[in-house]
């Protein structure tokens, strides 16, 4: 058999307000849609592609300060779908991959290594 004890204090101590924090992207596409990877994706209003590196931290989530990009090809249609991933690289490093529609009848896919560097680009046609 057991038995069930309960202490009761005379004195209640109020739990302190929750803390909380947001972070916002300025500016961004009405029907943007998201990617993650090693960085947060959108597409902002001027349909340009834009990264942001992103600490989750519970409460204290936040950018990380001097680590965003925008990719340097063209912009995406409007509210285009974006998939984005991440490769290893033979060398030991990665690369970080983003496509998405630039004329509504292709997929574009932009490439750069995951810590910096020049994006490239290819469009591949899509057979109609």
């Amino acid at each position: 058999m057991y038995h069930l004890a309960v202490l009761v204090s005379p004195h209640v101590e109020p739990l302190p307000p929750p803390n909380t924090g947001s972070i916002a992207i300025n500016g961004l596409h009405p029907s943007s849609s998201l990617g993650y990877t090693n960085y947060l994706y959108a597409q902002l209003a001027d349909d340009t592609i834009h990264g942001y590196n992103i600490s989750f931290n519970a409460e204290s989530t936040a950018f990380v300060p001097g680590d965003t990009f925008q990719i340097q090809g063209l912009a995406g249609v409007p509210g285009t779908h974006l998939t984005v991933t991440s490769l290893s690289n033979p060398s030991g490093g990665a690369s970080i991959l983003a496509f998405y529609q630039t004329e509504g009848n292709d997929i574009t896919g932009y490439s750069r290594d995951k810590d910096g560097g020049q994006w490239t680009g290819a469009m591949v046609a899509i057979p109609g």
